[in-house]
């Protein structure tokens, strides 16, 4: 199979907002991606929140995926994880 029907998920989440942003950013990159997952319910997740929401992956090319990742850390620095006792 050739690289250029090879995909990589580079992003899963339940937020319709976050997926947005992440595709906006993408589009103006020039990235080409696609959505999969979700299903027909993905409106009652976005209504209750993301905890009741379907998981969606955003996939691009295999060979955009570096390029991609750097653009979501650049966008969404992960925040310090905080562990309890």
């Amino acid at each position: 199979m050739s690289d250029e029907f090879q995909e990589a998920i580079v992003l899963e989440t339940a937020d319709p907002t976050e997926l947005r942003l992440a595709l906006n950013l993408f589009e103006q990159e020039g990235i080409p991606c696609r959505v999969e997952g979700g299903g027909s319910t993905a409106y009652l997740g976005s209504v209750l929140g993301p905890q009741y929401g379907l998981f969606q992956s955003l996939l691009v090319p295999a060979d955009c995926e570096e390029r991609a990742l750097e653009i979501l850390r650049a966008a969404w620095p992960e925040e310090p994880t905080h562990e309890s006792d």
